[in-house]
């Protein structure tokens, strides 16, 4: 129930990539309103060669999440979408270059935003944590630095003590701290918990808006784990590592997954040393709510021609987990 008498219920999406297409696909049929907080990190693929090219912010994870408010039988869905396999711009998502061509245009990505979201009719936010340029780094207590989310993908960090930055410091949108402040439910959304999550989170401002915001902070546990990354993670290890992140705002509901994937998608998940995300010592997170629920959606994702990035494949029930949150 939203805290605001006569008001719909303000959630806030914390994240990027297919995990907020997911959250966000199943929010949108609730009587909420959401915002959409978006990573400005990415840097491999369609979006990571226009980032270079054109010195834009990365348009795909706010793509995913246009794609994912818009209406399923809107034509400009499946614009967005396309993804073209062969010649010059193979690899290319026609949705990222529209919105790069906006951005050049208009002169900002929030104002790129607006103008697709007019179009599509959308009526929800989609907003870039930050509107600054900045290269997520990892850097280890050897002295190593690795630049650059995709090359950071690439890492083994597995076992290796190191911090993760944003060179060069960035300030938060003002957009997404006032939606922090009004907002009734934060939710992290699932997703690459270094590259894709945590990175919100060094934002100059963001700890500051989470700590004076009164809503609580659901966080969306990973179904399968990311080789290299998060090899026997338990969900307790990933909401502890995340918490460390955003201290001193600590995290008030997690949810996770409890069923086990079909036996196709778990051989094609072990071959490339991916496992299911075990839950952990639940009873040791004093103050912590975890609810375990099925939350596979049953689903085969295939990936599309020409896409160059690896995709998860098993992912959550997205009407089962947007009807989980809203009950909270």
């Amino acid at each position: 129930m939203s805290t605001r008498s006569g008001s719909k219920r303000k959630i806030v999406t914390i994240g990027g990539g297919t995990g907020s297409f997911v959250v966000l696909s199943g929010l949108k049929s609730f009587p909420v309103d959401i915002s959409a907080i978006v990573g400005m990190f990415d840097d491999g693929g369609s979006t990571g060669v226009l980032r270079k090219d054109l010195n834009v912010l990365p348009p795909g994870d706010v793509r995913q999440c246009l794609a994912a408010l818009s209406e399923p039988d809107h034509p400009l869905r499946e614009v967005l979408e396309y993804r073209f396999s062969e010649g010059f711009l193979s690899g290319h998502s026609l949705g990222n270059i529209i919105l790069s061509a906006l951005e050049k245009n208009t002169g900002s990505m929030a104002r790129a935003i607006d103008a697709l979201s007019a179009l599509m009719n959308i009526t929800h936010g989609v907003i870039p944590v930050t509107l600054q340029q900045a290269t997520l780094c990892a850097s280890f207590e050897s002295g190593e630095k690795i630049l650059g989310q995709d090359t950071i993908n690439k890492t083994s960090l597995s076992h290796r003590p190191f911090r993760l930055e944003l060179v060069p410091k960035v300030e938060i949108n003002p957009r997404a701290r006032k939606a922090i402040l009004e907002a009734d439910t934060i939710v992290l959304n699932p997703g690459d918990l270094y590259t894709s999550i945590i990175p919100n989170f060094l934002v100059q401002g963001m700890k500051e808006a989470l700590l004076q915001s009164q809503a609580q902070i659901i966080h969306v546990a990973n179904i399968m784990s990311t080789h290299g990354h998060t090899d026997r993670l338990t969900v307790v290890d990933h909401q502890r590592i995340l918490a460390g992140y955003m201290h001193p705002r600590r995290i008030d509901c997690v949810i996770y997954n409890t069923a086990v994937p079909n036996r196709e998608l778990f051989h094609a998940y072990n071959a490339q040393n991916q496992h299911p995300v075990e839950p952990g010592d639940l009873a040791g997170e004093e103050g912590v709510r975890f609810i375990g629920e099925d939350l596979i959606d049953r689903k085969i994702y295939r990936k599309k021609a020409g896409d160059t990035l690896q995709r998860s494949f098993i992912r959550h029930n997205a009407a089962r987990l947007a009807e989980i949150i809203c009950e909270l």
